[in-house]
């Protein structure tokens, strides 16, 4: 049966959130803490009663960051009949962008955190297709305005050669062209273990800062690059790059001069939602705290906060049916769950659901974006910058 069909007809069938990520991997470790905030999401629904009244059932597919298998696994889910009514897509914009026509044939609603704007954000293609996370490609304009206050003449960018990757140069060329501040660049594979030679030939263009987009392995090669290099030139990492944990990974002289882009609700002395700490407490005694001390709190609560928009959503609308929240969602009436949402700051200042016909991607506010010394976590996983960083 057809879980949107079902939900009008009665509460006995599932509310089927339906979540692809890759569970094993070079992000494996990253994916289980959000697997973890997910569940956690999911257990506190359902105390409360589910949505609309139907208890839900989460499902967690191993895409292995592959888009192939992640499409198979959804059609053959489906194809077992049943329908989900939310959907996590993937834990990449590689994969998203493979599972969002499928999902759109289906008319089924994705709530999902993908950072590549620039190929996501196409509601004509992908209209049941929503982003629930600031788009890295955001990070553009607030270090434009860092170059000009800086006095920054040239820039650099070294960006992998990926979808999210080549939607932030985009993003930082365009901001940066309209702040009149030449931009140079290079890319690298994810697969890359030396990046000198992008490096070197940044280098040879001189420019006055130089700005890393990527995730994981690679950024800690570009920074120990860097270091042999010594090249000590001041380096922002986006927030892609900014989200792992450099300052455990790396020597202190590897990152001089080095400054990264955070969201402002993960500073530890930043104001934080009524619950957060209950919410902390809980992950460190749940199934998935193993990997609390490397990642902290934050992907725990972005696994957490997409149920909450989805119950919001479905809520809202009376309806997890795909057209019915999409018009929502769409309208500019949707009412952001504030008290439910723990990863956006209090009351969820950090964000703003600007949903439109035009857009499917949420706004930046002035509480979201900072620019800190690569921090280390506390007790709690919330960012410290340390006195002398």
């Amino acid at each position: 049966m057809d879980s949107n069909k079902a939900s009008s007809a009665g509460k006995d069938s599932p509310f089927i959130y339906y979540v692809s990520v890759s569970v094993t991997g070079p992000v494996a470790a990253f994916t289980d803490a959000e697997i973890g905030g997910f569940q956690l999401a999911v257990d506190k629904v359902n105390e409360q009663g589910g949505i609309n009244g139907r208890k839900v059932e989460l499902v967690v597919q191993n895409d292995g960051n592959d888009p192939t298998t992640a499409v198979t696994l959804l059609q053959k889910y489906l194809a077992s009949g049943k329908t989900p009514d939310a959907v996590y897509a993937g834990s990449s914009s590689a994969v998203a962008l493979s599972l969002l026509p499928v999902l759109a044939s289906r008319k089924i609603i994705s709530l999902s955190a993908p950072n590549s704007k620039a190929a996501l954000d196409h509601p004509d293609k992908y209209p049941y297709g929503f982003a629930t996370t600031v788009a890295s490609a955001e990070s553009g304009p607030f270090f434009a305005k860092e170059a000009q206050a800086k006095g920054f003449k040239k820039v650099a960018m070294l960006y992998a050669d990926s979808a999210t990757g080549q939607g932030s140069f985009a993003a930082y060329q365009e901001a940066m062209k309209e702040a009149g501040i030449p931009l140079v660049s290079a890319t690298y594979k994810e697969t890359s273990l030396d990046m000198t030679p992008q490096l070197q030939k940044l280098q040879a263009e001189k420019p006055d800062a130089l700005i890393l987009n990527g995730y994981g392995a690679p950024t800690l090669y570009v920074f120990k690059s860097r270091a042999q290099l010594g090249w000590d030139l001041p380096t922002y990492a986006d927030t892609l790059a900014s989200s792992f944990p450099l300052a455990k990974n790396l020597p202190p002289e590897s990152l001089k001069n080095v400054m990264v882009q955070v969201n402002k609700p993960s500073l530890a002395d930043s104001p934080h939602p009524d619950g957060l700490q209950a919410f902390i407490d809980t992950v460190k005694n749940g199934d998935h705290k193993a990997q609390f001390p490397t990642y902290g709190v934050s992907p725990y609560a972005v696994g957490w906060d997409n149920v909450m928009l989805a119950r919001a959503a479905a809520t809202q609308a009376g309806t997890s049916d795909g057209d019915k929240v999409k018009e929502l969602l769409e309208s500019g009436k949707f009412q952001k769950p504030s008290g439910d949402l723990l990863g956006n700051g209090k009351d969820a200042s950090a964000i703003d659901y600007c949903y439109s016909p035009q857009t499917h991607f949420p706004c930046p506010t002035s509480e979201t974006f900072e620019f800190v010394p690569p921090p280390t976590t506390d007790a709690n996983g919330m960012y410290v910058v340390t006195a002398g960083s």
